[in-house]
């Protein structure tokens, strides 16, 4: 008997591409597919893949650009790394700027620049990809920061925000209320 190659037993190709494909996807004999990885971007209403701009990674490195850039003191940095209208929502800092002060994006830079002025420094201490959502293409996450500036006791605080899947810049920023650190 011969050798034949795939292409001359369709049943076999099948085969042997499906069990290819079902390892590339990660899936085992008993039909259970991997966990979510901690870089997984998917939809929350339905699992579709997010932009390359809205991945856990990118997403967390919009967040440390506007931390870097207010932490050396360069407010328009900062103001560079949030979206402009009309994807711009809110940045708000509990008590500094809220309500309608927080999506006044034409406010947004000499806010900045008072931040920078009174030494503000922030630590991210922690990070947390939400999820991508693909009906208006944002990235959403969570954090927490420890805060110093030179007029103030340091302080924690909680926050959340979003990017703009197509930017990667923030369009939703927002930190408070502060706690005393510890």
């Amino acid at each position: 008997m011969g050798k034949r190659s795939l292409s001359a037993c369709p049943l076999r190709a099948i085969t042997v591409m499906t069990l290819a494909l079902l390892t590339a996807v990660g899936c085992s004999d008993s039909g259970e597919s991997n966990r979510r990885l901690p870089d997984a971007t998917t939809s929350a209403t339905g699992g579709a893949a997010a932009p390359p701009l809205c991945s856990a990674n990118e997403v967390r490195a919009s967040v440390e650009r506007l931390v870097a850039a207010m932490n050396v003191g360069d407010a328009a940095a900062a103001d560079a790394v949030v979206a402009p209208k009309p994807r711009f929502q809110w940045f708000s800092v509990d008590p500094e700027r809220s309500n309608s002060d927080a999506s006044d994006r034409a406010s947004l830079r000499e806010f900045l620049g008072a931040q920078v002025a009174a030494g503000q420094q922030t630590e991210l201490i922690s990070f947390d990809f939400t999820f991508y959502r693909a009906e208006d293409r944002t990235g959403n996450f969570a954090f927490r920061v420890a805060q110093r500036s030179s007029e103030a006791q340091p302080t924690e605080a909680a926050g959340k925000g979003a990017v703009d899947c197509d930017t990667g810049l923030i369009m939703v920023w927002t930190v408070g209320p502060r706690e005393p650190s510890a």
